[in-house]
């Protein structure tokens, strides 16, 4: 089985539900973390180590020299491959337990 094709399958078969705009619009990451079973904090950590892709949009400044926030999207894409590569037979969980058992 070619494990790139069954990739690109778990990922559409996550998706299915939804039409093309709600796949690639930007959630933030308490919707994600929830749609991927997830805790919150463990969704920003996987966010900052890059294994979550996630667009970062800088934060504003207010008048005293004071800044905002920068705000924190993720599509519904990028979460699902995160899910099928992480997910019991997904590539990056074959090469833990590969990793484990030598």
């Amino acid at each position: 089985m070619d494990k790139h094709r069954s990739l690109e399958a778990r990922i559409e078969e996550r998706l299915a539900p939804f039409d093309a705009f709600d796949r690639t619009k930007g959630r933030p990451p308490a919707e994600i973390a929830s749609w991927l079973g997830l805790s919150l904090s463990t969704t920003y950590r996987r966010i900052e180590r890059g294994e979550i892709r996630a667009a970062k949009l800088a934060g504003g400044e207010r008048r005293g020299g004071r800044g905002t926030a920068g705000r924190v999207l993720v599509s519904l894409v990028d979460a699902a491959r995160f899910w099928a590569e992480h997910e019991p037979g997904g590539e990056v969980a074959e090469a833990v337990s590969e990793a484990a058992s030598k």
